[in-house]
């Protein structure tokens, strides 16, 4: 795991009040993402190659189903324009591999 307040995190919000911390495997890593305002947040996720260990333009990005948690979804490949809603987040996997 690498927080939001660590400065090799490989992934960063474009919006303070959004957050991201991830969870790093060889192939794949989790992204969690934190809205800690009240009110709906825009930003977009900037992914560094070299921190992340593979290529995120190459990667695919998926919003897996969790019950009470978050239905499943999909996102833009470069993880750009999203609207995160108050006090909400989500978990999203970034698969190297591009399936």
């Amino acid at each position: 795991m690498v927080g939001y307040w660590d400065a090799n995190c490989p992934a960063r919000s474009t919006n303070d009040s959004v957050q991201v911390t991830v969870y790093k495997g060889k192939d794949q890593a989790v992204i969690a993402v934190a809205n800690w305002s009240k009110q709906d947040q825009d930003c977009s996720i900037r992914l560094d190659k070299g921190l992340l260990g593979f290529d995120p333009e190459q990667a695919s990005y998926l919003v897996p189903a969790i019950p009470g948690f978050q239905p499943a979804g999909s996102l833009p490949q470069k993880l750009s324009g999203l609207s995160v809603p108050g006090g909400k987040g989500w978990l999203i996997v970034v698969d190297k591999t591009g399936k």
